[in-house]
Order: structure tokens, then C-alpha cells, then sequence
């Protein structure tokens, strides 16, 4: 008789080096083979690591191959990085490590921003979101430059979905037509520079006239009012032409002071019959601003 001893094989575990972009996904490919008769090991947990810490764990197939299904975060920083897959050993087998590089790469990045309808007198949200063209995924934490018509009007830094967003009023100033509005990203050390231009067309803005009930006797004199402002946000328009008519007949005209307050004085002819007559005020609009008609107050006449 005589003693069999029998060691624990040494193992050869190969891992292939990888090249990614942010929001990339690849198949991180490792073997693990016994070397004293080349077989390939299977059903082995390989454990995955990159710069030393885990990734996760998978067994190997069939074939000996383990393929683990990764996608690359902006966690990882720009440049070359240490692969590794490590295998614990078993009851008859050695535990090995294989390493590999694994190079992430700076990422494209592209702005989803549409053209945007305004009207004179509206605040809106210009929103731009900033997403990395491998995966669609938005952009957290960067900053956006926000133009118009070469003017910068804010510098948003983007949310947990990449929506950067700037609160913007549309005065008179800015006039009614088409608009260049412009969404910059001057990129860094993860992701390439992005820049995107839209219209903000800005449009007319619909205005409102409200007017008093007013009373006088045959000859006397009255002050028909009617105040103007612009329905986008209440504002009174100042300087506007207000034409007055009495029965359908036009009495007169009146403009605007800053409060939207247009009067006008008004002698009751001593033809004018006994009784209600209607009051129409009109505002027949300009470059900025809507007409606009208000009738259903009326002048009684005593």
C-alpha cells in the first residue's frame, strides 16, 4: 500500500479589457480553466471588480465563460482603470484572479429643447434637458447657459433628470416675432460640450376692457371710464387709444394713463330720450396687443 495526496489544481482566469462611454452597457467576458488538463470550470461564482471594488458576481456557463452585463456610470472618471475578476476556489480548485484595463471614454451630450410660443406680458419656464447620446439619460449637476438673442437671461444647473430650467418675462421690450433662445453646456472632463438653438415666438397679448354704468340728466355733462389691461398678467396698459360709442354713434375718444384709466367727458344731448342707452368701449389693439370690444354697460338718462 501507499499514500495517493491530492493537491488543489491551479486555476488560469482571463478577463478582456473593455472600452466604454457613459450610459454604455457591455458584457465584461472572463474564463476560468484548470491548468493541469486545460478544462474549462463550470458553474463557478467569478466575482467582478473594477479599481477594487465590486461590481457584482456571476457564475460561469457551459463553456467556462462568465459574461457580466455592466453599464458604465459618470461614477467612474474619464481614463484607464483596473479590471478584475477574482474566483474564491473551491474543494479542489485554487482561487486566482485575471485583470484587464478597463478605459472609460468623455461622452457626447445633446440638448432637448423645442421652440417656444409666448405672449407679451407672460412669465415662462424655459426648460432645456441635457442628456449623454449613448443612452438618453439625463445629466445631473451642470450647469446651462440660457441666451436670448445673445443676451445671457440665466445659468439653471440641471435636476435628477437633467431639466434645467429658467423663469423668464415677456415684456415689450423684446418686441412680437421669432427669437433665438440658446441652451449651452460647456462641457467637462466627463462629457463633450453641447449647444442647441430654438425660436421663442412671442405673440400678441390679449387685452380686456371693463367699463362703469353712468347717469345724467338731458344736457348735463358725465365721465364715461373703462380701464384696459392685458389678460397674460393683469398689467394696465398705459397710453392706449379708447374709442367710446353711445347707441352704436361714436362720442369720442380717450387715451390710457398708467393705471389703464381712460375717461371721457360726455354731454348728454337734451334730445336724448329717457332711459338706458348702451355703452360700448373699444380698444382696436396695435403691435403688442390684441382689440377688444366691452359693451353691456349703458348711460341713463333721467
Amino acid at each position: 500500500t501507499t499514500t495517493l495526496t491530492l493537491t488543489k489544481a491551479d486555476v488560469i482566469l482571463k478577463i478582456a479589457s473593455a472600452t466604454l462611454h457613459y450610459g454604455e452597457s457591455q458584457n465584461l467576458t472572463a474564463t476560468l480553466q484548470r491548468v493541469v488538463d486545460g478544462s474549462m470550470l463550470t458553474n463557478r461564482p467569478l466575482t467582478f471588480k473594477i479599481d477594487g471594488t465590486s461590481i457584482g458576481t456571476l457564475s460561469t456557463d457551459g463553456t467556462g465563460t462568465s459574461a457580466f452585463a455592466y453599464t458604465l456610470s459618470d461614477a467612474v472618471a474619464v481614463g484607464d482603470h483596473t479590471l478584475t475578476v477574482e474566483y474564491a476556489g473551491d474543494a479542489g480548485t485554487n482561487p486566482g484572479t485575471g485583470t484587464a484595463k478597463l478605459t472609460c471614454l468623455k461622452t457626447t451630450t445633446a440638448f432637448s429643447l423645442n421652440d417656444i410660443p409666448a405672449r407679451i406680458g407672460e412669465t415662462k419656464s424655459l426648460s432645456a434637458i441635457l442628456k449623454r447620446s449613448t443612452d438618453k439619460a439625463g445629466i445631473v449637476g451642470r450647469g446651462v447657459l440660457f441666451t436670448l438673442v445673445g443676451t445671457q437671461i440665466g445659468t439653471p444647473v440641471t435636476d435628477a433628470n437633467g431639466q434645467a430650467t429658467v423663469s423668464y418675462k415677456i415684456e415689450e421690450s423684446l418686441g412680437v416675432g421669432k427669437f433665438a433662445l440658446k441652451a449651452d453646456f460647456a462641457g467637462d472632463s466627463q462629457y463633450s460640450k453641447s449647444t442647441k438653438s430654438v425660436n421663442l415666438t412671442v405673440s400678441q397679448s390679449p387685452t380686456k376692457i371693463s367699463t362703469n354704468n353712468s347717469s345724467g340728466k338731458q344736457g348735463s355733462t358725465v365721465t364715461l371710464l373703462a380701464n384696459l389691461l392685458r389678460t397674460t398678467d393683469s398689467k394696465a396698459l398705459n397710453g392706449k387709444v379708447l374709442k367710446f360709442q353711445i347707441d352704436g354713434v361714436d362720442v369720442g375718444t380717450a387715451t390710457t394713463d398708467a393705471t389703464g384709466a381712460a375717461s371721457l367727458s360726455y354731454m348728454i344731448p337734451s334730445t336724448m330720450s329717457v332711459g338706458k342707452h348702451p355703452i360700448k368701449v373699444s380698444f382696436d389693439g396695435d403691435t403688442y396687443y390684441l382689440k377688444y370690444t366691452a359693451s353691456g354697460n349703458t348711460l341713463t338718462v333721467k
